[in-house]
């Protein structure tokens, strides 16, 4: 298959982390120097750009219906920006309770709370106006890797570092409403897709899978290159990490990938 590049920036640093801000085209980034960029990718301009944190930023989470965002980092904090000017420099607010960094974060359909996971083994529920946090969950021995809101729903997908997928619903103290152990090495992203029941995950040993979350299996597979897994599989995100560059359509390749087959 042929990857044409349609969008292209050049950054200064490492790219930990991309997201798609729907409706608006706009990409957020997160760079190894602690920098938070937003760009406009039919423009190709910069729009917003922060010193967020002291180290990487790790992770981001996107609000649809707020020009808002957050951001996570090595240096253990949550930030909330508003971006819908240049000059709004300061975050709105810090969220700090994690040990570890964060690994990811996820709004929630209400844009009122998200969750965090974080390398604390922990995924917290915050109150994004109050910067409470209403809840905690801690896992005895693995660290989370990601997580991801299901659309429509209270329930949130986690992967840990053993290769489990397990899916919590938030309103219900942190039920387990699925847990499939050991699907994988270890998770290092999931994804929900949207209007469907089902959860993407990327794993370490460069296999995709999608899974029916009302079945409890997966329903298919997508095998990429193991000599390069770590950016195959991150690619499922809109990461790329090994060059300072955005590759806006390797999510749409990946998706179109998985039809097809």
């Amino acid at each position: 298959m042929c990857i044409r590049d349609r969008y292209m920036v050049k950054l200064d640093g490492t790219i930990w982390c991309v997201e798609e801000i729907a409706k608006r085209h706009l990409i957020a980034v997160g760079i190894s120097t602690g920098q938070v960029s937003i760009y406009h990718m039919q423009k190709l301009e910069e729009v917003f750009s922060v010193a967020g944190h002291k180290k990487n930023v790790s992770c981001l989470g996107v609000f649809r219906k707020q020009k808002k965002l957050l951001s996570g980092g090595f240096d253990k904090e949550i930030k909330l920006w508003d971006f819908s000017s240049p000059q709004n420099t300061n975050p709105l607010y810090v969220y700090k309770g994690h040990t570890g960094w964060i690994s990811s974060i996820a709004v929630l359909q209400d844009e009122e709370k998200f969750v965090s996971a974080s390398y604390d083994c922990t995924i917290k529920l915050w109150s994004v106006e109050q910067g409470t946090l209403l809840a905690n969950f801690k896992s005895d021995k693995q660290t989370f890797n990601s997580v991801c809101l299901i659309p429509q729903t209270n329930f949130v997908a986690a992967g840990d570092r053993s290769g489990s997928l397990k899916i919590f619903n938030v309103n219900q103290d942190w039920k387990c409403e699925v847990d499939l152990q050991k699907v994988q090495s270890s998770l290092i992203q999931v994804k929900c897709v949207p209007g469907k029941e089902r959860v993407l995950s990327a794993g370490t040993n460069g296999r995709v899978s999608i899974w029916s979350i009302t079945k409890k299996t997966s329903v298919r597979h997508f095998e990429t290159s193991k000599s390069s897994t770590f950016c195959h599989v991150r690619a499922v995100s809109y990461t790329h990490l090994t060059l300072p560059t955005i590759y806006s359509v390797q999510i749409s390749v990946v998706a179109v990938s998985l039809k097809k087959k």
